[in-house]
């Protein structure tokens, strides 16, 4: 008797360490100019340019724009450098001939309150996509970069066409 009760404490632990090790479950959002999948228990927030921003509990921000929207150079959209309160701490750009670009840019706040990253891409067409992150501190962004390219992986643009 007493050898079955430590067993089924045992698989009882088992059990309770494997659910709480499991991956967190993940909800669609519909923009209509894309669709993309975000973590359950996150505040859905829209915002200006066709975006939309995805809270954490914990301070996190997952962002996401296009989809339908071509980009235009005179433009300011929201997720790009705000010189006032931002900082450019880095910038990748890769250019693909006639095809697409890519850029990443990595941002801090002038008063150290967060840190941001953005992937820019345009394709062919000249269609904008966009992903970011921003972040309290590093802690938060090595807790969350794998669900930041889970994020980015399942957005898919919707064609409207001509």
């Amino acid at each position: 008797m007493r050898k079955a009760i430590v067993v089924l404490v045992i698989l009882t632990l088992v059990a309770s360490l494997q659910v709480a090790n499991a991956a967190p479950a993940w909800k669609m959002y519909d923009a209509g100019a894309f669709t993309v999948k975000y973590p359950v228990g996150w505040k859905v927030q829209p915002i200006k340019d066709d975006g939309v921003n995805f809270a954490s509990p914990d301070g996190v921000v997952f962002y996401a724009l296009g989809g339908g929207q071509f980009y235009d150079a005179g433009l300011k959209y929201s997720y790009q450098l705000h010189p006032a309160t931002e900082i450019k701490v880095s910038e990748e750009l890769n250019g693909f001939p006639h095809t697409a670009h890519l850029r990443i840019v990595s941002i801090r706040a002038r008063d150290g309150s967060y840190y941001r990253r953005f992937v820019e891409t345009i394709n062919a067409v000249g269609e904008l996509k966009v992903f970011g992150f921003k972040y309290p501190s590093l802690a938060t962004f090595e807790k969350h970069k794998s669900q930041f390219a889970k994020f980015q992986a399942t957005i898919v643009l919707v064609y409207a066409g001509p």
